[in-house]
């Protein structure tokens, strides 16, 4: 796949926070070709890729060329968990910026060599894990510069009696952990041994009505070199209280989860104790078959955890969206559309210790649900989008990935996108942002109040637009925090030359923005005339 991209920016804001002008000029050229499979037999992915940018004006004033040459190569042997697999992975990463924040060059050559044999059932029964894993970096150039070796032994013994969730159980798992790191940054050497004893006992069914596990764990650790050196012993006991409306795969589920977890810690790291209370609701809703056929999961689940005492003490809220689809689903506008999704697992956190964000598998996905016409008389709109726009990986920048959950009730007089219409919106939009400006999370509600007259057709030829627009929205988190009433009057010229993705295609749009907000981070006026021209080839 070979992406061309050619884009000009110009804009110039008077009044504002970002008053002033900026010039961004910036092409991309990204080549990549990958041969083979994925996790199964070999692959080897080529990437090559040129971005020049150049900023006159603006916050990020002067010009930045990065030129990234990407070699992976991987080959997988044998299956995952059963049996043995070996997995050698070899990447050579060549990046070269001239100009901005991370002027200068660097490599890092990597070679994984990663040897696992299981050994025996996993959760029924008993089972030994042995895992060697060689890790050989090595950095020049950049802020990481230097070489490190990390080479890890771990054995893990567990053994299962009783059954999984119904019933008692106990699970007995004995872990030893031997890791040597030479160079970088945890440098040093560290023995970790572990065994826990995991007495759990189920009152009430699996999925179908209510359950009651009660759970004491026995956690007997003891470290030696490395960050986490001494000792530890850590008891817990848990009542889960789980209440399943609803069937397991089929059709819907409704469970609710009210968990409280009493731990004590000696000695450690998390040395005290440590209260927490933890409510969790999820909602899944399952259409199709499982296997055959299609099938789609769509599960929002929100989990709040108040933690007293302990490390984790305050508070954590965790915002889940998991989207399974196995089959394409549904028309364009009318009823409900689903586009392009294969597995997503996108969660939020906010607050606690794995406060951040983590995603899985991820593709541009877009999955609507229409109630009412398209852009005629009443519409509602349930909308959950994903936009990711470069690759996901440690804490690099230069990425940004949007999570957008928008309930859109418009009511429109008029015509679509000829002549003149009259919508009445009210939106509210919860985002989550990782990697961009307003990275955080962001609840907006919005109602606008949006007059247009359209002169011209919609993409393709050329197309002139003047809007009228009143904005009344009330944000809470993210940089726009409160209240905000805007007036915004645009002009908007715009000519389109071919098509949309497959080929290429040429925009010009000027347009003419002016604003008037009161309240919010942007209170005053501003005026922005900006000059856009993109293209590209794939």
């Amino acid at each position: 796949m070979l992406e061309v991209s050619i884009v000009l920016d110009l804009r110039c804001n008077i009044g504002g926070e970002m008053a002033g002008w900026m010039l961004e000029v910036s092409i991309v050229l990204d080549l990549r070709c990958n041969i083979g499979g994925g996790m199964a037999g070999w692959m080897l992915e080529v990437s090559i890729i040129l971005d020049l940018r150049c900023n006159i004006g603006g916050v990020m004033a002067g010009w930045m060329l990065e030129v990234s040459i990407v070699v992976d190569f991987r080959c997988n042997i044998g299956g995952r968990m059963g049996g043995w697999m070996l997995e050698v992975s070899i990447v050579l990463d060549l990046r070269c910026n001239i100009g901005g924040e991370m002027a200068g060059w660097m490599l890092e050559v990597s070679i994984v060599l990663d040897l696992r044999c299981n050994i025996g059932g996993g959760m029924a029964g008993w089972m030994l894990e042995v895992s060697i894993v060689l890790d050989l970096r090595c950095n020049i150039g950049g802020r990481m510069a230097g070489w490190m070796l990390e080479v890890s032994i771990v054995l893990d013994l567990r053994c299962n009696i009783g059954g999984g969730m119904a019933g008692w159980m106990l699970e007995v798992s004995i872990v030893l952990d031997l890791r040597c790191n030479i160079g970088g940054g945890m440098a040093g050497w560290m023995l970790e041994v572990s065994i826990v004893l995991d007495l759990r006992c189920n009152i009430g069914g699996e999925m179908a009505g209510w359950m009651l596990e009660v759970s004491i764990v026995l956690d007997l650790r003891c470290n030696i070199g490395g960050g986490m050196a001494g000792w530890m012993l850590e008891v817990s006991i848990v009542l889960d209280l789980r209440c399943n409306i609803g069937g397991g795969m089929a059709k819907w589920m409704l469970e609710v989860s009210i968990v409280l977890d009493l731990r004590c810690n000696i000695g450690g790291v998390m040395a005290g104790w440590m209260l927490e209370v933890s409510i969790v609701l999820d909602l899944r809703c399952n259409i199709g078959g499982e296997m055959a056929g299609w099938m789609l999961e769509v599960s929002i689940v929100l989990d709040l955890r108040c933690n007293i005492g302990g490390g984790m003490a305050r508070w954590m809220l965790e915002v889940s969206i998991v989207l399974d689809l196995r089959c394409n689903i549904g028309g364009e506008m009318a009823g409900w559309m689903l586009e392009v999704s294969i597995v997503l697992d996108l969660r939020c956190n906010i607050g606690g210790e794995m406060a951040g964000w983590m995603l899985e598998v991820s593709i541009v996905l877009d999955l609507r649900c229409n109630i009412g016409g398209g852009m005629a008389r009443w519409m509602l709109e349930v909308s959950i989008v994903l936009d990711l726009r470069c690759n996901i990986g440690g804490g690099m920048a230069g990425w940004m990935r949007e999570v957008s959950i928008v309930l859109d009730l418009r009511c429109n007089i008029g015509g679509g996108m000829a002549g003149w219409m009259l919508e009445v919106s009210i939106v509210l939009d919860l985002r989550c942002n990782i990697g961009g400006g307003m990275a955080g999370w962001m609840l907006e509600v919005s109602i606008v109040l949006d007059l247009r007259c359209n002169i011209g057709g919609g993409m393709a030829g050329w197309m002139l637009e003047v809007s009228i627009v009143l904005d009344l929205r009330c944000n809470i988190g993210g940089g726009m925090a409160g209240w905000m009433l805007e007036v915004s009057i645009v002009l908007d010229l715009r000519c389109n030359i071919g098509g949309g993705m497959a080929g290429w295609m040429l925009e010009v749009s000027i347009v003419l923005d002016l604003r008037c907000n009161i309240g919010g981070g942007m209170a005053g006026w501003m005026r922005e005339v900006s000059k856009t021209s993109s293209s590209w080839s794939s």
